[in-house]
């Protein structure tokens, strides 16, 4: 019966479904505003929103956010962008189901591997950013496009092989359409690499070098064509460029920092990487060196084609996270890694199915690494994020209409900490993503209690007049607190430790 299903492209999408549908259920009922969610609702109608994403080359985005977030005017209306985004990853799931089929064909490897990573994809700890936190919307559709462009010219190699002749198609349709992509979200365009990366897997040695390379080379020039076209863009509307656009020289900076934090969250396999946990450093290290192990147990080729083979991987990886690595900043958070922990992830799929050759051992491994998957990604984003943001955004909701009336002038809010969901909940903070309250950076506290005044009132110029004051100092805070008659004063981390008391 197993069997049967796996062999089945529809059965294999709809149980993708099935479980993405299980893991985000609580986007349809669940209001809070993720860190830039509420500036860009609160700025929905000064057109600043295209300004920000035009600065740093997303041209598609900033037109496609601005439109969308100027037709909504409520907190709770939010959750039609995480819905929006939602239904973008059912889409690309069929097509992953869709293309893998026609790259099964053309290079043959197993149906196991692609269900196992089609499900992979569906409890991915990018998605869940990308679902979760609405300012990332449009990252499904820009991860969708780099998937075409790298599937017509992976499939114009492949089936051209024997011949120099190249059509003008075939190389124009995937440009435009990878330069759409890198419009909308620059690290999607890493997707890409995806049907190179069945197929160097499945070869475990550069059969074929010339199709890597071509595709290498033709990956390069579109991004090189991108960026031209983004500086004149700039220099055409008088913009200046946005600091995280700056091309990094830092060449053995860059290296050391790829073969830091990238790699090794890569081969966390789904679990949330936590850089003050020795567990957590200590699982990538384990995954590597059980790779190496069951690689060359399973590979009996010459020593220098392993080597070949590895080198070639990593390779990929680099190119794949090439538009995060070329910045100036070294951060690498989980929603720029899609792609790139999809491709490790899949090798080390592929090395679990290949260490046994019994299919029944095989299915065996296949539903654990499902069960596993789909257990851990339900943790990440229901108790590690969605859980605690709509807790955060009910407190202090509940906390702002309890204080706020309209002789109020001036609000006080002191900012929780990166990790103030850690004492009264036990939830550890992971970077700016996972299990961090949305009101802990600068740039959420005020357009965040603005929009709750603005929604309370109906009047934009009365939440406008508002004298807002942010401390991170608590003794600070406390020195003001209840001075001054007309304010209110919000206090988020005193308000999950009352609610932990409950």
């Amino acid at each position: 019966m197993i069997i049967k299903l796996l062999k089945k492209p529809y059965a294999a999408v709809a149980f993708s479904w099935l479980i993405l549908a299980i893991l985000f259920a609580p986007i349809l009922y669940s209001d809070y505003a993720y860190l830039d969610d509420a500036h860009f609702l609160w700025h929905n109608d000064d057109h600043s929103n295209y300004t920000i994403f035009f600065s740093q080359g997303r041209w598609l985005t900033g037109i496609l956010l601005n439109k969308i977030f100027s037709s909504i005017s409520t907190i709770a209306s939010i959750k039609i962008l995480r819905l929006f985004a939602f239904f973008s990853w059912l889409l690309f799931l069929a097509e992953f189901f869709r293309l893998g089929k026609k790259w099964q064909l053309l290079i043959g490897f197993e149906n196991k591997l692609l269900f196992v990573s089609g499900i992979y994809i569906a409890c991915s700890l990018s998605v869940a950013i990308y679902i979760g936190w609405a300012a990332c919307f449009e990252v499904g559709i820009a991860t969708l496009l780099g998937l075409w462009a790298g599937h017509l010219f992976f499939a114009h190699l492949m089936q051209n092989r024997a011949s120099k002749i190249t059509s003008r198609t075939a190389l124009l349709l995937p440009a435009v359409i990878g330069i759409c992509s890198l419009y909308l979200y620059q690290p999607a365009f890493g997707a890409f690499f995806i049907p190179f990366a069945f197929y160097l897997i499945n070869k475990k040695s550069l059969a074929d070098y010339k199709l890597l390379f071509n595709g290498t080379v033709y990956y390069f020039i579109i991004i090189v064509v991108y960026y031209g076209l983004f500086l004149l863009s700039l220099k055409i509307g008088a913009v200046a460029a946005s600091d995280r656009t700056t091309i990094s020289t830092d060449v053995l900076g860059k290296l050391s920092f790829f073969f830091g934090m990238p790699l090794s969250q890569a081969f966390s396999f789904n679990f949330l990487f936590n850089t003050h946990s020795i567990m957590s450093q200590a699982l990538p290290f384990a995954m590597m060196l059980l790779w190496v192990a069951a690689f060359l147990k399973t590979n009996k080729t010459k020593p220098v084609n392993k080597l070949l083979f590895i080198s070639s991987f990593v390779a990929i990886c680099m190119c794949i996270y090439l538009p995060v690595l070329v910045g100036r900043e070294n951060f690498a958070s989980y929603r720029t890694m899609f792609a790139f922990n999809f491709v490790v992830t899949l090798l080390l799929i592929d090395t679990i199915l290949s260490l046994h050759t019994s299919k029944k051992i095989k299915i065996i491994f296949s539903l654990i690494l499902v069960c596993c998957f789909t257990g851990v990604a339900y943790r990440n984003f229901r108790y590690n994020f969605i859980g605690p943001l709509q807790q955060e955004y009910q407190l202090v909701n509940n906390a702002f209409n309890k204080n706020y009336h309209a002789g109020i002038d001036t609000i006080y809010f002191l900012r929780p900490a990166e990790n103030a969901f850690y004492k009264p909940y036990g939830i550890v903070s992971y970077k700016d993503e996972f299990g961090v309250p949305s009101t802990f950076k600068d740039w959420t506290p005020e357009p965040l209690i603005k929009q709750l005044i603005l929604e309370k009132t109906k009047d934009r110029q009365q939440a406008e007049r508002i004298i807002f004051i942010q401390f991170i100092d608590r003794a600070l805070f406390e020195e003001v607190k209840n001075k001054k008659l007309n304010a209110a004063y919000l206090d988020p981390e005193l308000l999950f430790l009352e609610d932990s008391k409950k």
